[in-house]
């Protein structure tokens, strides 16, 4: 199946304001620049498609901005969420494909795409979870390793015609609800949560559990993610 890795940027729709704001928008697309964009430009298996998810107001702005990265990945879409369908029929040849979710902060393992393609579905999989992974929590640059049943680290198995038509699975309770789909799950630890001031958790005003509570590992970690 084809792999399309879906980055929402600015369209969670936690604040308005705060995501048409340049300077926000500026701030989040330097931390891509730093964490994310090596992480996909390392990949062992660079066969992917990449949509940077924004607001229609914003789409021209981020576009010019994300130019760069996107000569260099030479698969970047910047779409607006209305826009995603007639997208994946541009770059999607096959009768299913799977989409990836990455926040706009966060890392894939360089072997992520290569493991993905590795994993064993049947026809009624709906999703691939990777529960584990690690947190860097950046105000005292400690990594520690963490397992989640559900995390926002997963891909959704599409039909590509009905994706088109409009069909979108939307779990109930965003991506903890993922593991109650028919999902597979792989082994690896294949993520990196980076935990910092700007992240969309502590803008919402909730907490990160003390990282003292896990286990830590060395900083060595970060070659792993093309850091």
């Amino acid at each position: 199946m084809d792999v399309i890795i879906k980055i929402p940027l600015n369209t969670l729709g936690f604040n308005r304001e705060t995501e048409l704001d340049h300077k926000w928008l500026d701030l989040r697309i330097d931390i891509m620049a730093k964490y994310v964009f090596p992480s996909l430009i390392a990949q062992t298996d660079s066969n992917f498609h990449l949509f940077i998810a924004t607001r229609k107001e914003t789409q021209n702005y981020v576009s010019e901005k994300c130019l760069p990265y996107a000569v260099t990945l030479n698969s970047t879409i910047i779409s607006t969420p209305e826009g995603i369908g007639a997208d994946v029929r541009s770059v999607i040849t096959g009768s299913k494909f799977l989409e990836v979710r990455l926040n706009s902060d966060d890392c894939y393992h360089t072997d992520f795409i290569k493991r993905l393609k590795a994993v064993q579905v049947k026809n009624t999989t709906e999703a691939i979870i990777a529960p584990n992974g690690y947190m860097w929590y950046q105000d005292v640059d400690v990594i520690v390793k963490r397992e989640f049943p559900s995390p926002p680290f997963y891909g959704f198995i599409y039909d590509t015609q009905k994706f088109i038509d409009g069909f979108k699975y939307r779990p109930k309770r965003g991506h903890s609800g993922v593991k109650d789909m028919e999902h597979v799950l792989m082994p690896d630890r294949n993520w990196l949560w980076v935990v910092w001031g700007g992240n969309h958790k502590i803008v919402r005003g909730a907490e990160y559990p003390d990282y003292r509570k896990f286990q830590k590992v060395s900083k060595s970690v970060l070659k792993e993610f093309g850091l």
